[in-house]
């Protein structure tokens, strides 16, 4: 139990004598199959039943302490439906394949679970697999809304094109990294990118019609208006204002200040 939650625990005995095999025959070069383990577990000095092995392997894959093989893709989250079969099929568990991988400290998965429920607000189980398949959804529901974000500023010119791309590629990142790195993203870099994100939306609620209209006609003041009165020497105090708006619509930040921005139009 760790916060209120349950874990699971590789170190327990039963799950850390299979990790210690594993690790052994990998170390000296041999293939780990499901058909060597049942050789192994089921024979002279342990006589264990296929089920229990099983069990414990699929534990061990859920704390992301070994990942398994099996015709030819190599499964490391448990939430894949396809990494199943090798564990409900007693074929594919005997030609099946595992192998030890370098697992996650728990300190690293509970940092990436706080993270997590300050960016959603929901959550989530302290296991790799879940922490890895729950970022993915964000990252995938965050790059829909982006798509025509990017577009409405390209369109109009807007001087947040290089931060929407920024943005893009650290969703594309992410649905593209394994689990184990997706977890160590959330854990090392989850407050940054709660940061961009919020960033991103408040971009995106200021790039609607009423937005767009109040940068038009800031702009027409700036290019067209200003210059006209300029030039008749009717600015005045005017000048001012018009350098501020000037500096205000070319602002990476000038989602922030669109209330000043139309007064000063």
């Amino acid at each position: 139990s760790e916060d209120a939650k349950y874990v699971l625990n590789p170190s327990a005995d039963i799950a850390k004598e299979v990790m210690d095999y594993i690790r052994r025959e990998h170390a000296y070069g041999n293939k780990v199959t499901g058909k060597s383990l049942e050789e192994h577990f089921q024979g002279i000095g342990y006589g264990w039943d296929r089920d229990m092995l099983r069990l414990v392997l699929a534990v061990l894959l859920r704390a992301g302490s070994i990942e398994v093989t099996y015709q030819g893709r190599r499964f490391r989250n448990h939430q894949d439906p396809q990494c199943r079969v090798p564990f409900t099929n007693n074929v594919a568990f005997r030609s099946a394949s595992f192998a030890p991988r370098e697992s996650i400290e728990l300190k690293t998965l509970t940092t990436a679970v706080q993270h997590f429920e300050e960016l959603t607000g929901e959550e989530i189980n302290i296991e790799e697999g879940a922490i890895a398949t729950a970022l993915k959804k964000v990252a995938d529901d965050e790059l829909r809304q982006l798509f025509p974000v990017v577009a409405e500023a390209r369109a109009n010119y807007l001087p947040v094109t290089e931060t929407l791309d920024e943005y893009r590629q650290t969703l594309d990142s992410i649905l593209t990294a394994a689990s184990d790195d997706c977890v160590r993203v959330l854990s090392g870099e989850g407050k940054s990118f709660k940061e961009a994100r919020d960033r991103v939306r408040k971009i995106r609620q200021a790039i609607n019609s009423a937005g767009i209209a109040t940068l038009q006609q800031a702009r027409s003041a700036v290019k067209e208006m200003w210059p006209a009165l300029e030039s008749q020497g009717k600015h005045g105090e005017l000048h001012t204002e018009a350098e501020e708006l000037r500096a205000l619509i070319d602002s990476v930040d000038f989602f922030e200040h669109l209330g000043r921005i139309s007064v000063l139009a």
